[in-house]
């Protein structure tokens, strides 16, 4: 048994013991660190770029690791990464750091991704002309496209060069086919795009030239008018005056003087109620500005066969009727009371077959249902400022033996055998080109054309090539698209 001075001596010597040794086994004890997880942005519209930032996270020491977990599979290892969300949705992001030790922490975000509501734009290209001989210039204007916001850029992509301007022109020196797009770009990054063929001719196409001069309707052969050739009546009591020896004449109601030439152009002008409407004539208001071939009654055979060609354009100022149509090419047989075999019209916007309004409609009024008219749309929509390269080809026949062709800008829109003529009166007629505006007749309709601001329509014509052929003529059937096609 120890004595009590014998433990007395061991608690003291248990006590130096643990002095000395303090140093060597009192180590610090290591701190977690601190996780702080921030972004730009938490929520936003999809496509959202968000940036995160985790370098406000925070260790006794350093941080030696940082991981951030979007789901999906989704890891970064880095400090402040950024991330595109191209979905809508809410998204869970964790950000874990971890120290030198080992020890970790960690943060949570939320990340908010709405649906994009921004539209994309629409890229609308219009050209001055479609076609043309070498050298040829075209001008180019994108401001008819749109979008709920605003455009940003334009980009004109040509055959060696970018155009961003909205408006622009290009010279295409050598003849081929060209496809010109344009895109725009909306202020949220969203585009679209749009493209215009145009073909270039070479010089020496082989086309009815002036010299060849113009016939009658019921003459054979190639024919043509050159405007600058011609003297346009300036008045008459009658309602119509030949010119060119006969082979033409004008057709207006009610008013003369709506038909003059400038140049190598016809120029087509129709205001309902000026200049006022001539007493000869039977309607209050004027609605009819045309020329025709003659005679009246050419009476076409069966099997004839007729090529047109010409070009018609819109003037700069020009308003698309929404809620009347007009014919600016027709083919009448002259039977009184009966509506014209073919026409070209302007289509309002719920005419027949869903039409856009300004729609060019091929009207077929020989059709195989005779008691109905046949509308057959072209895709081709009139505009201010434009011109279209017109060419038809007729047979003038029965379902059996009729044929009719449509180019516009020379792409095909109709091509099909079908009725041209009436069975009650098989013949082909006289054709007439201009601007006939029938629902002028009525002034109710009249004020509704003004309260779309259209108070007048002007239109033009270049040069008119035809052909003409019997069955048994040289060339008869011959494709003659080349010999008149206005370039």
């Amino acid at each position: 048994m120890l004595s009590r001075f014998s433990v007395l001596v061991i608690i003291i010597f248990l006590l130096a013991c643990s002095r000395e040794g303090e140093g060597e086994f009192n180590v610090e004890r290591n701190i977690p660190p601190t996780a702080v997880a921030e972004a730009d942005k938490l929520e936003g519209i999809a496509p959202l770029k968000v940036n995160f930032l985790g370098n406000k996270s925070t260790d006794d020491t350093a941080i030696s690791k940082y991981t951030w977990d979007l789901g999906k599979d989704v890891i970064y290892n880095e400090a402040s990464p950024s991330h595109l969300f191209n979905e809508p949705g809410n998204y869970r992001v964790e950000l874990i750091v971890e120290d030198e030790q080992g020890l970790t922490d960690s943060d949570l975000l939320s990340i908010r991704v709405n649906p994009n509501l921004n539209e994309a734009p629409k890229a609308i290209a219009k050209i001055s002309r479609a076609s043309g001989e070498a050298p040829l210039t075209v001008k180019f204007t994108g401001k008819s496209s749109t979008d709920d916001g605003v455009i940003a850029s334009y980009t004109w992509q040509f055959p060696d060069i970018q155009s961003r301007a909205i408006d622009t022109s290009y010279v295409f020196n050598q003849p081929g086919e060209y496809e010109i797009s344009l895109t725009v770009i909306d202020e949220f990054g969203l585009q679209d795009e749009s493209s215009v063929m145009i073909r270039v001719a070479s010089e020496n196409v082989d086309r009815i030239s002036c010299d060849v001069g113009g016939k009658k309707a019921d003459q054979t052969g190639q024919k043509i008018w050159c405007w600058n050739e011609q003297v346009i009546p300036s008045g008459f009591d009658n309602g119509g005056d030949d010119f060119s020896n006969g082979q033409l004449a004008l057709n207006v109601e009610c008013s003369v003087n709506q038909i003059v030439q400038d140049d190598d152009w016809l120029h087509f002008k129709l205001n309902p109620t000026a200049p006022e409407p001539e007493i000869w004539c039977g309607n209050d208001f004027n609605l009819r500005s045309e020329i025709r071939t003659l005679p009246w009654k050419v009476n076409h055979p069966p099997g004839t066969e007729e090529w047109f060609g010409w070009t018609y354009g819109f003037s700069e100022d020009y308003i698309v009727d929404r809620l009347h149509p007009w014919a600016f090419f027709q083919v009448h047989e002259a039977t009184l009371g009966k509506d014209p075999l073919l026409s070209l019209w302007s289509m309002h916007e719920n005419g027949p077959g869903n039409p856009k309004a300004g729609e060019i409609y091929i009207v077929n009024a020989a059709s195989e249902n005779q008691n109905e008219f046949e509308y057959i749309p072209t895709g081709v929509i009139t505009e201010a400022g434009r011109q279209y390269s017109i060419v038809m080809h007729v047979v003038w026949g029965d379902s059996e033996t009729g044929l009719l062709q449509v180019w516009i800008d020379d792409l095909e829109v109709y091509n099909k055998q079908v009725n041209t003529i009436r069975a009650d009166n098989p013949v082909g007629g006289n054709a007439k080109f201009g601007i006939y505006k029938w629902a002028w007749r009525e002034e109710s309709k009249i004020k509704e054309s003004q309260a779309q601001g259209i108070n007048s329509i002007h239109t033009f014509m270049g040069p008119l090539r035809m052909i003409t052929r019997r069955k048994g003529n040289a060339n008869y059937m011959k494709n003659s698209y080349q010999e008149v096609a206005p370039h």
